[in-house]
């Protein structure tokens, strides 16, 4: 018993120094002045996790979207290289030239082989409006072919600005269809 009476005098002791236990108010928000003198705020409340966003599925190529792409990726890549090299040659032309002649003439027979080969190809009905965008490029690209052997030929100027038209509006479809396919793809990533 002496012993209960001793443990409950320490605990009474302890007691009495200990500080009173502050008082709660509402945590009042950020900012807020400090509490007053024997009031203590309560905790801010946890914020809520935001649940990460669940990612859509977005459908898979198809064999025959991927097929597709793959032939059209292949011919853009063959038929601007020989853009881009034709349109060195005409920066600095040389009409007369045999050597310059046969690089001209290269680079339009490979224009005009992309351009029949787009034809021959069958787009998945979702790729229809690329591929229309697409071919309406490269048909222009295959006029100004035409176009521009004539301008030469003739050494007629008004028929290689025509040529110069073609190309332009070519390289604007092509843009049109490139950003077609960038809006695919995102859907189907």
């Amino acid at each position: 018993i002496l012993l209960v009476i001793l443990i409950s005098s320490v605990l009474l002791l302890v007691s009495a120094c200990a500080e009173p236990e502050p008082k709660v108010l509402p945590y009042p928000g950020e900012g807020a002045p400090p509490p007053p003198a024997g009031y203590t705020y309560d905790l801010p409340p946890e914020p809520i996790p935001t649940p990460e966003p669940v990612p859509t599925e977005q459908p898979a190529l198809t064999s025959a979207e991927r097929a597709y792409a793959s032939a059209i990726v292949e011919q853009a890549d063959t038929i601007g290289k020989a853009l881009s090299e034709l349109g060195e040659l005409l920066q600095n032309p040389q009409i007369g030239n045999d050597e310059w002649t046969l690089q001209v003439a290269t680079q339009i027979v490979i224009i005009r082989g992309v351009y029949d080969e787009a034809m021959e190809l069958t787009p998945p009905t979702s790729m229809a409006e690329i591929h229309l965008k697409y071919t309406q490029a490269l048909k222009h690209f295959n006029d100004s072919t035409y176009l521009l052997t004539q301008g030469i030929d003739e050494l007629d100027p008004s028929l290689l600005e025509e040529a110069t038209t073609e190309m332009e509006i070519g390289t604007q479809l092509i843009n049109e269809a490139t950003q077609l396919t960038l809006e695919f793809n995102e859907t189907h990533e």
